[in-house]
């Protein structure tokens, strides 16, 4: 009995802060950047699509799922006819690992802003906000 009551508690945990979107699925999402398999695979995950809205030029179209009472993973897609980037706002427990995985030895800090430090390399810019946990993801328009 003992055992079964650990196994509960070990997996109500580990679910309570798990990710939905892994930094591979963050990765292949920049590359394919087709809108239609972005929005079934998200909704797939349980994410809820909020409805396309324009500012400053940018189709932004945002996605929230609940994990649990105290988190929301928001993720948002935003194209214009130049960039196309995500913005994804991770649990806190998770952040630094995020960080780590993106932020590989190709890229350099290029500058800060509004609370953002933002990281080049030849393909695309990351920004990261350490007060929000949001981290920014900006490529090319394929």
């Amino acid at each position: 009995m003992k055992n079964i009551l650990y196994l509960f508690i070990f997996f109500s945990t580990t679910c309570t802060y798990a990710q939905s979107v892994s930094v591979s699925k963050l990765m292949k999402i920049l590359k394919t950047q087709n809108l239609t398999d972005i929005s079934s695979e998200l909704k797939e995950l349980g994410f809820i699509y909020r409805g396309k809205r324009q500012q400053d030029g940018f189709s932004i179209m945002p996605y929230t799922k609940k994990n649990t009472i105290e988190t929301t993973e928001e993720l948002v897609v935003s194209v214009n006819d130049e960039l196309f980037s995500l913005l994804y706002k991770v649990n806190p427990n998770f952040f630094n690992a995020y960080k780590s995985k993106l932020l590989t030895d190709d890229f350099s800090y290029s500058y800060e802003a509004n609370g953002n430090r933002y990281y080049e390399n030849n393909n695309m810019r990351i920004g990261f906000n350490e007060k929000s946990y949001i981290i920014s993801l900006f490529t090319k328009l394929n």
